[in-house]
């Protein structure tokens, strides 16, 4: 057995997940004033990069590629999301929202239609760290009535949490039946930042290259890191149930908060190492696998 197939590779596999993670929503967060274009440049790096790899991996299945195509619509959902959420509202309000809702919601929904069983305690940890999550954004869950524009920041946020549910439970199925997890890695990151793209002709006015070249540095890095992100993650899913890992992905918004201070200038707080310390008590209470 290779250490990725054991339970501590798995870890391994995910917090690297987890990590990368916060650096690519660090990165779209610190784009510039046009996060569109940002975003652009981010899903066609994906695109150009695994285009060849189509040629080299396995076709992944027929029920493989309906899975992939409806995870590749529900990310286009994700990013418009990310991208209009950031666009309203800081970081540390958006990130945690977005990503606290996941856990326990795919937990539940991946005992009812993929049969994946958890412990009473398990379901304890999960409890612990969605709240832990979620308490970052208190502040602005409480307050967010103070400007419009964040309370749409906060808004499109927790819609996003749904959308993050939806194509965790798709792509963890997905990459389940398979031919091999790579083959269903690559298609997925291949047709996602095509729809996207296509939603875009709609909303970019400008195509001007002096639109483009200010964001080239950082957005094709943001999709580079994106697809090592996720592709761990699928990896991961393919091993273990999808409850757990999502838990332990979802420590991001740790490392997003430490990102967020000190890349972003963001204030760190009493209130982030509560909620780290929550997170990491959740998932001793998981055991994670």
């Amino acid at each position: 057995m290779s250490f990725l197939a054991t339970p501590e590779g798995v870890i391994f596999l995910v917090l690297a997940s987890a990590i990368l993670h916060a650096g690519w929503n660090t990165l779209v967060k610190s784009g510039g004033g046009d996060r569109l274009t940002f975003m652009i440049v981010f899903a066609g790096i994906q695109s150009v990069v695994t285009f060849p790899l189509l040629f080299v991996v396995d076709y992944p299945g027929h029920e493989a590629m309906i899975y992939a195509g409806a995870s590749s619509v529900i990310h286009c959902a994700y990013f418009a999301l990310v991208y209009l959420a950031y666009k309203m509202a800081d970081m540390s309000q958006v990130y945690p929202i977005s990503r606290g809702l996941a856990p326990a919601l795919v937990a539940l929904l991946a005992w009812v239609w993929l049969g994946d069983e958890l412990l009473a305690m398990q379901w304890l940890g999960l409890g612990l760290v969605s709240l832990s999550i979620l308490s970052l954004a208190a502040p602005a869950l409480a307050n967010f009535r103070q400007s419009s524009e964040t309370a749409r920041g906060v808004g499109f946020a927790l819609l996003n949490g749904l959308v993050i549910t939806a194509y965790l439970l798709v792509d963890g199925q997905g990459v389940r039946v398979a031919t091999t997890p790579i083959s269903y890695i690559v298609w997925v990151f291949f047709l996602m930042p095509m729809v996207f793209l296509l939603l875009c002709v709609k909303w970019q006015k400008s195509w001007a290259w002096e639109t483009f070249r200010p964001q080239l540095v950082l957005g094709s890095l943001g999709g580079l890191v994106s697809i090592g992100s996720y592709a761990l993650a699928l990896f991961a899913m393919s091993l273990q149930p999808l409850g757990p890992i999502v838990a332990l992905r979802e420590t991001s918004v740790i490392f997003g908060a430490i990102f967020a201070t000190l890349f972003l200038k963001e204030a760190f707080g009493l209130r982030r190492v509560i909620a780290a310390v929550g997170v990491f008590l959740g998932l001793y209470f998981l055991k994670i696998f």
